[in-house]
């Protein structure tokens, strides 16, 4: 794959960014942006587009850093269209076949080469936020069973989430809608008719949703 699509066009009102895109939120020294930019032209990524909406800049001196370093083709958004709105839209401007998709608030060491055929999701074991209760039957020495518990302290959940990545033809765009979300539209479509490859990574990753998950943004990037 050499061409990559990165969903950026909501704030990061969560991360207390009121007047910018949560793909410009700050780990260390660098952007989410350009960490992002880093791990898919390690990957073979050559072309890489990013939507953005358009209320959410002044003017475009805001990400011209960014730009330089990221070597981007952005695609502004007038209005909010939601994920799958901007998927559709990045998706027209592919001069390949497909692209590996991905959301603007994700880390992760996964390997493109990895991925299934389009179409492809990645799911992860997603992480606690809060210290989780464990209990299971044991045995004394007489074979008398017990209950035991304990907390266990933001553990990997035996779940699986979606990491928020993706391997999407680009002949998959008249199926995509106008305004909405991924994951409440082409992906149970997909998942309903059998269509969607699943890939069960348990490599790193991380979602920055909170400013808590900056000091694990931090790990990350330290141990990359």
């Amino acid at each position: 794959m050499k061409e990559g699509i990165i969903l950026a066009g909501g704030l990061g009102k969560r991360m207390g960014n009121h007047d910018k895109p949560k793909w410009l939120t700050q780990v260390e020294d660098v952007t989410i942006a350009v960490l992002q930019s880093r791990w898919l032209r390690a990957n073979g990524v050559t072309q890489i587009y990013v939507t953005l909406s358009r209320q959410y800049f002044d003017n475009l001196a805001d990400i011209v850093d960014v730009f330089n370093e990221c070597g981007t083709c952005l695609l502004w958004e007038d209005r909010p269209i939601g994920d799958e709105g901007g998927l559709k839209r990045a998706l027209e401007y592919l001069k390949g076949a497909e692209a590996v998709v991905c959301n603007c608030d994700i880390l992760t060491d996964l390997p493109l080469s990895v991925l299934p055929l389009a179409p492809a999701l990645v799911v992860v074991h997603p992480r606690s936020p809060w210290g989780v209760l464990r209990e299971k039957i044991d045995f004394d020495g007489r074979g008398w069973p017990y209950q035991l518990a304990f907390f266990e302290e933001k553990p990997l959940l035996p779940i699986w989430a979606s990491a928020g990545i993706y391997r999407f033809p680009k002949s998959i765009r008249d199926e995509l809608v106008d305004e909405g979300e991924i994951a409440r539209n082409i992906v149970p479509k997909l998942l309903g008719e059998g269509r969607l490859h699943i890939l069960k990574y348990e490599g790193r990753w991380l979602a920055i949703e909170t400013p808590k998950d900056l000091e694990g943004a931090k790990e990350f990037v330290e141990h990359a």
